[in-house]
């Protein structure tokens, strides 16, 4: 379609999104707002670099924004325009435009969705209503909202505080014992927490992944347990990260180093106490 059919198209995505201004999708894209602007007006055409940026925002997928400028057709078909040339020459060389040098059909690229993070969970109220921010996730992720892990309870688990749980909503997935969910307590003025969920003679408990401390129990008029988790995102652990972990188990270098080694050697913790008992008995009948 010519640059001002596009625009006019884009325009109406653009509100169909739920973005009322051009500087609301500005924002939520980080595209300047003079260049969507230019576009609506039909003034100049969007790179494909611009397109991938922009296509999670409108809700349709990057071909299909490829093919409404005329980069490619609905067919999969490259245009030659000097603009898409120009851009497949630069240093990025995403892989779409690899695909006359190759062979291989343009790279499909996930179509994000977006999700309310919320802070607080509180009874009667939808994620919607309680949110205080939003994420994006690929489309494929059956997800209803997020939540951001606070505090180190569960970072014997690999959860790190400032990770990002992903949750279906608790009464769709269904909540089984020893699944990680989203929950809150009244007593912590319903804050959002991540912990595992604990069934145990007709009880039920949020657990941290420290042993040392305590299960904590539901009572149904002071808890809501929202979310069961299907997914973190995470930045990668680092050595620090490793470190603090030793320190959280109460593990000094020396004792991590052991239990390596019995591991290693493919001993059971039952194996190691059998020696050491062995060890104290012998030690007992020498001072006798």
């Amino acid at each position: 379609m010519s640059k001002k059919t596009f625009g006019k198209w884009l325009r109406e995505k653009r509100v169909k999104a739920g973005y009322e201004s051009q500087g609301a999708l500005s924002r939520a894209c980080g595209i300047d707002h003079s260049t969507v602007a230019r576009w609506e007006r039909g003034d100049v055409k969007p790179m494909p670099e611009n397109l991938k940026k922009l296509a999670p925002f409108l809700g349709v997928s990057f071909e299909e924004l490829m093919a409404a400028v005329g980069y490619i057709s609905d067919t999969g078909k490259r245009d030659t325009a000097n603009d898409y040339t120009m851009a497949r020459k630069t240093a990025e060389q995403p892989d779409f435009y690899l695909k006359e040098k190759t062979g291989k059909p343009y790279k499909t690229v996930d179509r994000m969705i977006r999700i309310p993070l919320v802070a607080t969970i509180r009874p009667g109220m939808t994620h919607i209503d309680q949110a205080a921010g939003h994420i994006e996730i690929p489309s494929g992720i059956q997800a209803d909202f997020a939540v951001r892990v606070a505090g180190n309870s569960m970072y014997q688990a690999g959860i790190a505080e400032g990770d990002i749980a992903i949750c279906r909503d608790a009464t769709a997935a269904g909540v089984r014992s020893g699944q990680i969910v989203a929950a809150s307590l009244k007593e912590d003025q319903w804050q959002a927490t991540i912990k595992f969920y604990i069934e145990r003679d007709g009880q039920r408990f949020l657990r941290t992944a420290n042993p040392l401390n305590k299960d904590m129990p539901l009572n149904d008029d002071k808890h809501r347990v929202a979310g069961v988790v299907v997914k973190f995102l995470k930045e990668p652990p680092t050595l620090d990260d490793y470190k603090k972990l030793h320190v959280a188990s109460g593990e000094s270098p020396e004792w991590a180093s052991l239990v390596a080694q019995t591991t290693n050697a493919g001993l059971t913790p039952a194996d190691l106490a059998q020696y050491v008992e062995a060890v104290r008995k012998a030690s007992l009948k020498a001072r006798k």
